[in-house]
């Protein structure tokens, strides 16, 4: 059976809580004040502060807890995902906020693995691993991000679809 008037109705407000509602698109009075200026100056001082750990690092350390940093990344990549799923099962557009997060999880997961590869051969599967796992779901977890309402429909529409069985 079809959604009645009533979910579509439910439907469009779950959109619409979902949509900011400012009198200038994209802009609230917080982002005016504070955001702007504190990300800006936040961004120049992480530029300033990355070029003087490339300049000064040494080119090789090593790191007693090199594991359970690896696993504590996989293990946020699972959590992230799990929310994408559940949030996209029940359309609810907060999906867009674990789908960023997997993104950028699997970004940051493949660039560390390409480039604290020990050897060419472990490099080479880093970048085989990225080429067809890390980087094609973070893709589709970007995709999910930027089609949010979509995916909110669609969700609705698989609840509807298994209350009316």
């Amino acid at each position: 059976m079809g959604s009645s008037g009533r979910d579509r109705g439910a439907e469009q407000d779950v959109l619409m809580a979902a949509k900011p509602t400012t009198s200038s698109p994209g802009r609230s009075p917080v982002t005016a004040r504070w955001v702007v200026p504190f990300f800006g100056l936040a961004a120049v001082g992480l530029l300033t502060w990355s070029i003087w750990l490339g300049l000064s690092l040494p080119t090789h350390a090593t790191a007693d807890n090199y594991r359970a940093a690896w696993v504590g990344v996989d293990v946020l990549e699972v959590i992230a995902l799990g929310c994408v799923a559940v949030f996209a099962r029940k359309g609810d557009p907060r999906v867009e906020l674990p789908a960023v997060s997997c993104a950028v999880l699997l970004l940051v997961d493949a660039w560390f693995d390409i480039m604290t590869a020990a050897t060419a051969s472990a490099r080479t599967e880093a970048i085989v691993l990225a080429v067809v796992g890390e980087l094609p779901l973070a893709a589709c977890c970007w995709w999910i991000a930027l089609h949010v309402e979509g995916v909110v429909r669609f969700g609705h529409r698989r609840a509807a679809d298994a209350t009316d069985d």
